[in-house]
């Protein structure tokens, strides 16, 4: 899968804010950290990622550190109970080919979803879709993990997406009648 990104100098208004130069982002049962430190000095300024399994056994995988593509890092970043983590969106509001992004236990990409192809599952224009966003370019609202922690849910232009953290399947859902 190509995770490239062409990496062109930001217009003022793709980039709203500068990014935290630290985030730490927890599983709900604090078993898992995502700690994700700016690079600010990298051109273009990219965004290391460190995860960890703050209770490993002994032959479990206990860590992972890479160098994430995203141009200024992810917008958002949700750990589930499983350990795996997703990346919504790139910080810069532009069309990425990392819009959404599933990594496992071992740091490695499952999935990786570019803003054109969830534009067109949602069915939807680049235009109608960045005028509902609010978060990022295509993100209405907070990502949801699913009780079981199978799936994580994220609306965009009045629809809902369903990512399975099992396999990085992605899908148009309507929650209600998956229950």
């Amino acid at each position: 899968m190509d995770t490239r990104v062409q990496h062109l100098a930001p217009r003022a208004r793709d980039l709203t804010t500068r990014p935290p130069e630290r985030r730490q982002v927890y599983s709900a049962d604090g078993r898992y950290k995502l700690d994700l430190r700016l690079l600010a000095a990298e051109r273009p300024v990219r965004v290391e990622a460190e995860w960890v399994d703050q209770q490993a056994s002994h032959g479990e995988p206990a860590a992972w550190l890479r160098l994430l593509p995203h141009e200024w890092g992810p917008r958002t970043a949700v750990v589930a109970s499983s350990g795996a983590v997703v990346l919504l969106d790139d910080w810069i509001r532009r069309p990425s080919l990392l819009a959404l992004s599933l990594l496992d236990l071992r740091g490695e990409i499952v999935a990786c979803y570019g803003a054109e192809q969830i534009v067109q599952l949602l069915g939807a224009s680049v235009p109608e879709v960045m005028a509902v966003a609010d978060r990022g370019l295509w993100c209405t609202g907070e990502p949801e993990l699913s009780e079981d922690g199978r799936y994580l849910w994220q609306r965009s232009a009045g629809r809902q997406l369903q990512l399975d953290l099992s396999n990085g399947d992605l899908r148009l859902c309507d929650r209600a009648a998956d229950h």
